[in-house]
């Protein structure tokens, strides 16, 4: 079976009809999200020593096709969604986030962002072409939160304190903050 990101949307070839896809992947096969997702995890308090994260399903639901705002522009529109394991930045420790990501995308190669695209979000692609794969990567790495902690419901220790680990001691780059801004009080 052919792998449906294997397809390149050129921005000067419109697209005849709908392309359709629904596909899963792994998490391993996006080479630059599983580095990112990598260096989140070598934050944690205490290392994982299997890598069952590498295969989390993402699950792919996308209809390409080509509409008209004064050109045709190629349109995405569809589901991205996935679990990514990732390091609770409160308390160092393993946690799950849940990344559901609705798109409508419109592809140019110019900057359009004054124009009015009735509820799609532009997405300016450099050299006229970009592959399938290549844009749900960056939409992925995108969607990795930069400040990763448990909902409010977890009990989440905070990480407030100095901790030997393997013999390192680790020390928050916030422990001090909260008292320096009471004793600004």
């Amino acid at each position: 079976m052919n792998n449906p990101l294997a397809i390149t949307i050129s921005l000067k070839k419109p697209i005849n009809g709908v392309y359709n896809i629904d596909h899963q992947c792994k998490t391993k096969d996006f080479e630059k999200l599983t580095q990112i997702l990598k260096d989140d995890l070598s934050n944690l308090e205490n290392s994982i020593d299997d890598n069952d994260w590498l295969e989390e399903l993402i699950n792919i639901k996308l209809q390409i096709k080509t509409i008209n705002f004064g050109d045709d522009l190629p349109l995405i529109s569809g589901t991205l969604s996935t679990l990514f394991s990732l390091a609770c930045q409160n308390c160092l420790q393993l946690m799950a986030k849940k990344i559901d990501l609705p798109l409508n995308l419109l592809l140019g190669d110019s900057d359009r962002e004054s124009d009015d695209f009735d509820g799609c979000d532009y997405w300016e692609v450099i050299g006229g072409n970009i592959s399938v794969h290549d844009l749900i990567e960056e939409i992925l790495i995108l969607s990795v939160p930069l400040y990763s902690k448990h909902d409010s419901g977890h009990k989440c220790t905070v990480f407030s304190e100095s901790r030997i680990t393997d013999n390192e001691l680790l020390n928050s780059p916030f422990a001090g903050l909260k008292n320096q801004l009471n004793n600004k009080k």
